[in-house]
């Protein structure tokens, strides 16, 4: 009797186990990141310049939906050691319905999302006195670069974070990005139908 209770225990760990692997994993959303941020002109900004950054279902079959989204500034060890100050950059879309499934030809799956930089409540986050007069008056001004901001610190980062819903299972999980650097803001253009970015010069060539 003790035996096939241990038996039953071990049995039903082992099968729901299994069964939390396959929902979690292979029947959970997939999405990937592009490796840069685009950088790109244009005549709506005082900076001359907006930013966004790609992201995309990689699910074949299924879509993923309730698709949420969040980008943060992360300044490692400042404005002192042993301190990480963390702001929530806005976006042009915090939230998607639906990203359809990757296939040939089919641009629903991915997403060019802007980052807000110059917003009126993102850049009252910089009017506080550990932050250079530099920064506070680019600020004040609405005239601050995603690169300014990357430069506050040497290890300076934007993350991304995204939230979704695997539209067949129902499987929820949550997606972080790397780490996006002073380096990995390029002027380009993102491909149409991929997560990559086609860096170009700021002539258009």
């Amino acid at each position: 009797m003790i035996f096939s209770i241990i038996v039953g225990v071990i049995t039903g760990v082992i099968a729901s186990w299994i069964v939390w692997w396959i929902l979690f994993h292979r029947m959970a959303p997939k999405i990937g990141f592009a490796e840069k941020i685009k950088k790109e002109k244009t005549k709506n900004t005082k900076t001359g310049y907006y930013y966004q950054f790609k992201f995309g279902n990689l699910k074949r079959r299924t879509c993923a939906v309730d698709v949420g989204l969040r980008a943060t500034l992360y300044l490692p060890e400042f404005p002192f050691a042993g301190v990480t100050n963390m702001y929530v950059i806005p976006i042009g879309d915090k939230n998607i319905f639906e990203l359809t499934p990757k296939k040939e030809g089919n641009t629903g799956w991915n997403r060019r999302i802007s980052l807000k930089i110059n917003d009126d409540e993102f850049i009252k986050s910089f009017d506080k006195t550990y932050f250079s007069d530099q920064i506070k008056a680019q600020a004040a001004e609405k005239m601050l670069r995603l690169e300014d901001i990357l430069s506050i610190t040497s290890n300076a980062s934007i993350r991304i974070h995204v939230s979704a819903m695997d539209s067949f299972s129902g499987s929820r999980k949550v997606f972080r990005s790397k780490n996006y650097k002073l380096e990995d803001v390029v002027y380009g253009k993102y491909e149409r139908s991929s997560l990559q970015l086609i860096p170009m010069n700021e002539e258009g060539a």
